[in-house]
Order: structure tokens, then C-alpha cells, then sequence
């Protein structure tokens, strides 16, 4: 069942960093940025930990809609 967008932007700035977007480099998929120029790659557990703190839904994981983090959980 989808749960809707992502957002991870404030997911990201509860890590620490700034804002999130997706790029095609070095590895495709969604990045946590920072303004000096600081990366760090989403693993799939932490695109799925997002996605359980967005929605606080236990079994909630994330899967991308073209570009875009779309979280989901099984119902």
C-alpha cells in the first residue's frame, strides 16, 4: 500500500545535513547534501529508516517512482 511521497529533505536535516535530491552520480539514488559540497549516499536501509520516520509506521520502506522516494508499507 503506498504511503505517499518521501520528503526527505527533513529527514535529512535530522541527520544533519541539508537538504536531499537524487543523482546520477557516482551511484544513482538519493543524497543527503550539504552546501560545502558534502554528500552522503541513502543505503537502502536509510531510505527505508526515512521512510519509518516520516510516516511512523514500523513496517514502512521505500522504493523509487522514477526519481522521486516514495514510501510504502504492507498492510
Amino acid at each position: 500500500m503506498e504511503l505517499g511521497p518521501g520528503h526527505f529533505t527533513e529527514y535529512c536535516v535530522s541527520l544533519g545535513w541539508e537538504w536531499v535530491e537524487y543523482r546520477e552520480t557516482p551511484t544513482p539514488g538519493a543524497y543527503c547534501i550539504k552546501r560545502k559540497g558534502d554528500t552522503m549516499y541513502l543505503t537502502q536501509s536509510r531510505r527505508d529508516a526515512g521512510c519509518r520516520w516520516r510516516y511512523h509506521d514500523p513496517k514502512a520502506f521505500h522504493r523509487f517512482k522514477a526519481k522521486s522516494n516514495y514510501c510504502y508499507t504492507y498492510r
